[in-house]
């Protein structure tokens, strides 16, 4: 609302449009008790963070919700873990009950998404580190630094297979 837009800091106002992700849920026969989808965006403090859409009969689901950022990872729970936003965005989310693992992604920020996608759910990007609680610290040391090194050449490997450009670069070093 414009009120909320208001309160906010002047210097955030530029990032607080809204981004639409529409999409359509394919095969929705093979999980039936589904009946709505939740956008989740993480970090978001003293504001709302979950977003959910019901599912229409034709499968079309739709979400709008401010940015707040340059740029923001959301996810729509179980089906789109990563997903990318700027202010203005408009994407469109295909997810196929029977393929859950490759979500088509398609708009403004589609480019950024296919290859963001083809990372983290590629096998080249893992979220946590394992450790065991019990090991010496020069264990854990060492255990560190060889699956930084392994996180490295993953990522290397994808940059020399796909090419995405700097921006993808920037991001996947980021992870």
């Amino acid at each position: 609302s414009s009120a909320q837009t208001e309160a906010i800091d002047p210097s955030l106002k530029k990032y607080a449009e809204e981004a639409v992700i529409t999409g359509k849920v394919l095969n929705r026969d093979f999980y039936p008790q589904e009946k709505e989808l939740t956008l989740i965006i993480p970090f978001f403090r003293d504001m709302g963070n979950q977003y959910r859409s019901p599912i229409q009969e034709d499968g079309s689901f739709s979400f709008r919700f401010p940015v707040y950022a340059k740029l923001r990872e959301v996810s729509i729970r179980n089906y789109a873990e990563h997903l990318y936003v700027r202010p203005g965005d408009s994407l469109h989310v295909e997810i196929d009950f029977q393929d859950l693992l490759h979500p088509r992604i398609t708009g403004t920020s589609g480019n950024l998404n296919k290859y963001m996608s083809l990372f983290t759910d590629g096998g080249y990007y893992r979220m946590s580190y394992p450790y065991d609680k019990n090991a010496s610290p020069e264990i854990f040391e060492e255990t560190l630094k060889t699956e930084y090194n392994s996180r490295l050449e993953r990522r290397n490997d994808f940059l020399k297979k796909y090419s995405p450009g700097k921006e993808i670069e920037k991001y996947t070093a980021d992870l």
